[in-house]
């Protein structure tokens, strides 16, 4: 086509040039030509483009297609750079017994792309299923995104992906884990609704100093086997305590990889729109519209400050100074009464001196992750190492 277009221009200017009634008569013909296929290739490249990513999750693919047909499943395997990865593909129909028709009883979560599940398979395995809503206009994409990003990871902090199912563009359902505590913000801020809509497994108190110790840890490692372990490198990008769910035995799972995003080899950020959840995002980030692996550290860093402190992210009922925690946070410390912050029922220094000396060493963590200027943060490596030492010398084993 670059030939074509050349040739065009040259007969142009040279009919120009030369007043040749003839020649313009055949440059018409070329234009009209150079049209019809322009037209032509942009309709067979958007046809090719449609056919490639259907290809992923259409259940009828060719045989040559990404898709592995088993006895009574299907399994999506992933580029060879990736390593061996497969998942299951449920049918709509597993997917609707598994729920009982979606019925609200089996709700046990909602967020901004829909609402999540409790279901049970046929083989009597329990799991949570996500159903992208149908008015989210970026369904399609995260729905992609988190297949792709949790099949490339695995860690015990990371909630586990089993499969999707995929109907038309109609539905979009993915298949988790149930992780049966419900989430860190509900233990935190919501305890009683927690218990209400959690098929909780066990019962373990959040206000225990060891527990809040413990998770802090666990969330940390997480982040940082996306940010040193993961190729290429994973930005979580909305890290919250609604985004940590909590299993049986209080452990942490990070989850909803819907905004996430891989950071090419060599690159040192990413430029998109800042996207999140207020309260928790980057200030910086905000600015300059560069997403770096400090962001996921700052958003961190407000988690921690609501383990230690029990105080919501984002609080319209505080004084407007203090209704963001960060700020509040970042202002006391400036005044020189951060020690108010520490959550009094929790961190009981008068019942056991470690748990004063780890709220105060988490909290000098937590600051030190919100600075404004995202190369005075430390990396998740950095923080993940310091809070392993820390529940080492005064949490230990629980």
């Amino acid at each position: 086509m670059p030939n074509l277009f050349c040739n065009f221009i040259f007969l142009f200017t040279y009919a120009v040039n030369h007043h040749s009634n003839c020649t313009l008569i055949t440059i018409s013909s070329a234009a009209a030509s150079l049209s019809t296929l322009i037209i032509v290739s942009l309709i067979l490249a958007f046809y090719r483009l449609r056919r490639s990513r259907r290809r992923i999750f259409d259940s009828n693919s060719a045989p040559n297609s990404n898709l592995e047909v088993g006895n009574h499943q299907q399994l999506w395997s992933f580029p060879s750079d990736l390593g061996p990865i497969s998942l299951q593909k449920y049918s709509y129909h597993e997917i609707l017994e598994a729920t009982q028709s979606f019925a609200d009883v089996n709700i046990i979560g909602y967020g901004g792309s829909g609402f999540v599940y409790r279901g049970v398979l046929k083989e009597g395995r329990v799991v949570a299923i996500k159903r992208h809503a149908h008015q989210h206009f970026e369904r399609m994409d995260q729905f992609y995104n988190e297949i792709r990003i949790l099949s490339m990871v695995d860690h015990p902090n990371l909630v586990k992906l089993y499969g999707f199912c995929y109907r038309d563009d109609k539905d979009l359902l993915l298949v988790f884990e149930h992780v049966c505590n419900g989430s860190l913000y509900d233990q935190l801020h919501h305890q009683k609704d927690a218990e209400k809509k959690n098929f909780s497994c066990r019962v373990v108190g959040i206000n225990s100093w060891r527990v809040r110790l413990r998770l802090s840890m666990e969330i940390a490692q997480a982040l940082s086997f996306l940010h040193n372990c993961a190729s290429p490198q994973i930005l979580h990008r909305d890290v919250k305590t609604s985004n940590i769910l909590l299993d049986d035995g209080f452990h942490a799972k990070l989850a909803d990889f819907g905004l996430s995003r891989l950071v090419p080899l060599r690159a040192r950020h990413v430029s998109t729109d800042p996207q999140g959840t207020p309260g928790y995002v980057d200030p910086e980030y905000l600015n300059c519209y560069r997403l770096t692996d400090k962001s996921d550290v700052y958003s961190f860093g407000v988690v921690l400050m609501e383990l230690v402190s029990g105080m919501l992210p984002v609080d319209v009922s505080r004084s407007e100074k203090d209704t963001i925690l960060s700020s509040m946070a970042l202002l006391k410390e400036k005044e020189g009464t951060w020690k108010e912050l520490v959550d009094s029922n929790c961190w009981r220094e008068d019942e056991d001196i470690n748990a004063g000396i780890a709220s105060l060493e988490m909290m000098q963590l937590a600051f030190w992750c919100l600075r404004p200027n995202k190369e005075d943060r430390p990396s998740m490596g950095e923080v993940a190492g310091t809070l392993t030492k820390l529940w080492w010398s005064y949490g230990g084993e629980s």
